[in-house]
């Protein structure tokens, strides 16, 4: 299981903007996780699946 989390900093703009706020977030989870899931170094495995729940 891996946690992303929204720095203090940015938290009221995707409060306020959370259709685009939630996107960005997903976008860049998903391609650290791509990343790092085809990586030697770490996992060195295919494509992995996964999902995101949106809190809403």
């Amino acid at each position: 299981m891996m946690t992303f989390t929204v720095p203090e900093q940015l938290r009221f703009f995707i409060r306020s903007h959370q259709h685009v706020g939630y996107a960005a977030m997903f976008k860049a989870s998903s391609e650290a996780m791509k990343l790092l899931c085809t990586d030697e170094k770490y996992i060195g495995g295919d494509l992995p699946g996964f999902f995101g729940v949106d809190p809403q």
